[in-house]
């Protein structure tokens, strides 16, 4: 009997996917400490995957809102304010670290 282990070991290749999900903006109400780790965090995941040379999907939430079931009362915060974390994805765009997926 071959157990799964052995089986994919030996005669397949097994793919695994990385998925970040919800990179956004600074969602309203957010103090700035609060999203300067959550910045630095994301810089720091992405370096990883960077020096390591693995593509990371990111799941980017475009508009970015703490209040998700107030409907039109809703506030947003557009990432294409937010140029520090454009400029991440399009660094890793650029280099192949990133590969950009809408969260939803």
């Amino acid at each position: 009997m071959i157990s799964l282990t052995q089986s994919v070991a030996c005669h397949a290749r097994v793919t695994v996917v990385f998925r970040y999900d919800d990179y956004a903006a600074r969602y309203p109400g957010e103090g700035a400490e609060q999203y300067a780790r959550r910045v630095a965090t994301d810089e720091a995941l992405i370096d990883t995957f960077r020096r390591h040379r693995i593509v990371v999907t990111v799941a980017v939430q475009p508009y970015a809102s703490s209040y998700v079931d107030k409907g039109a009362e809703t506030e947003y915060n557009s990432l294409d304010d937010d140029p520090r974390r454009i400029l991440m994805l399009g660094e890793g765009l650029d280099d192949g670290t990133i590969e950009v997926a809408l969260h939803g």
